[in-house]
């Protein structure tokens, strides 16, 4: 490792996260289906319509089963992250939604909504990423946004298990 590389090592639940100088770069390797019936007690806009896979390359998750209140939202194993048909988020909080920013708030909310696997600027990063590969016109200042102020967010979500496989 050289002086410039961080490493990171966290322990949530027993379970060791290691990721050494890992981006977070996701790339989308299905189809992303989704709903706009997914109002869920006037907080949800949309509902996946099947399971949404990514890959992000040089992550090792250990494998897992994401719970949250006994229900199973996602699935991880090495560098596949898997989030299940009937996972629900908000779109763009305080921002519009567009064809072009979708996808990456679903993968956003999806890891706000765990906050354990991954830390909250992976998690952004992950969406600035996902914004520049769609095009959207808007990325530095979503990136900027979530950087100031999704502390009020991320983790925040209860009932959320890691299930360790």
């Amino acid at each position: 490792m050289s002086e410039t590389e961080i490493r990171l090592c966290v322990v949530v639940g027993g379970v060791v996260f290691d990721e050494a100088a890992v981006s977070m770069e996701p790339e989308c390797l299905s189809p992303f289906l989704f709903s706009t019936e997914g109002k869920l007690a006037g907080a949800w806009a949309y509902v996946l319509v099947q399971n949404l896979q990514f890959r992000v390359r040089g992550r090792n998750f250990p494998e897992m089963e994401i719970c949250q209140n006994k229900h199973e939202i996602g699935h991880v194993k090495g560098e596949i992250v898997t989030i299940y048909a009937g996972y629900a988020w908000n779109g763009m909080s305080c921002w519009p939604d567009t064809p072009t920013n979708l996808l990456g708030s679903g993968w956003h909310d999806f890891w706000y909504q765990v906050g354990k696997v991954v830390s909250r600027k992976d998690a952004d990063l992950g969406l600035r990423h996902l914004l520049a590969v769609k095009k959207d016109e808007h990325v530095r200042k979503c990136y900027a946004a979530v950087r100031m102020c999704g502390w009020m967010f991320y983790g925040k979500t209860g009932g959320v298990t890691l299930v360790r496989i």
